[in-house]
């Protein structure tokens, strides 16, 4: 092994090590360097590998399949670009997808709850151009980030759609949350927003498991944007702890 190999598996160690001290501590912001630190390391791993590989097979000519594939492979986002939400600033999906399951299990081992809190939001009929969408979501952002605890984890999972994990939040904590970020929308939020519903499922009243209580959330939102013609800024709809009938 290359000494690049070694020192990017040792990195990955180190990351690792740092987001499982982060979680006792419940600090969101080491988790997410943490984990930008693990994703570099292991995509310079996946590189120095793949260069290896590439030695071997040197004197053979690519087909158009391979040279496709490998193109695809070397525009993949990596490092900080496949955890952080360029819009934003926040992170995104793969971020949210990866911490959820470890805050359950902090969650199980201490004995409290923890929510997800999915936020869809409506623009204005007068927004169309992409550079306003853009800036008019990264206002909502910013004042995401504003209304929420330091610790709780704050993601960009779609383009109108923000994941929030609450630790040691149960589901009518999680409904006030989302109340807070519609009620600064209402004060100091653009008005370029039409409507902001949010859809809560916690752990464990909802499900025991990361993906029963994110469905759960899934499909509180959805019946909360099925209200959407309905007056006000939006409806905030928890997750019932039976199956949701239509």
């Amino acid at each position: 092994m290359s000494q690049r190999r070694y020192l990017a598996a040792a990195a990955t160690a180190v990351s690792l090590a740092l987001i499982i001290y982060g979680l006792i501590l419940k600090n969101t912001t080491l988790m997410l360097v943490a984990w930008l630190m693990a994703a570099t390391a292991i995509s310079a791993l996946l590189i120095a590998e793949r260069r290896s590989k590439d030695g071997h097979v040197s004197s053979f000519p690519m087909t158009d399949t391979e040279s496709g594939s490998r193109s695809r492979v070397s525009n993949a986002p990596s490092g900080a670009a496949a955890v952080i939400d360029q819009v934003t600033g926040m992170a995104n999906e793969n971020f949210f997808s990866a911490v959820l399951g470890p805050k359950m299990a902090t969650a199980r081992r201490r004995l409290w709850p923890v929510s997800v809190v999915l936020i869809h939001v409506i623009f204005a009929s007068d927004i169309d151009e992409p550079a306003d969408r853009d800036r008019v979501i990264g206002e909502f952002a910013a004042l995401i980030k504003m209304t929420i605890r330091e610790a709780d984890v704050a993601c960009r999972i779609s383009e109108q759609v923000f994941g929030l994990i609450l630790d040691d939040t149960d589901e009518d904590g999680g409904a006030w949350t989302a109340e807070r970020i519609q009620i600064a929308q209402s004060k100091r939020g653009n008005d370029r927003i039409a409507k902001v519903s949010a859809g809560i499922a916690s752990y464990p009243n909802h499900g025991m498991e990361p993906t029963q209580v994110l469905s759960k959330a899934r499909e509180a939102l959805e019946r909360a944007c099925s209200n959407v013609s309905l007056p006000g800024l939006g409806i905030v709809i928890v997750a019932p702890q039976g199956p949701i009938s239509g």
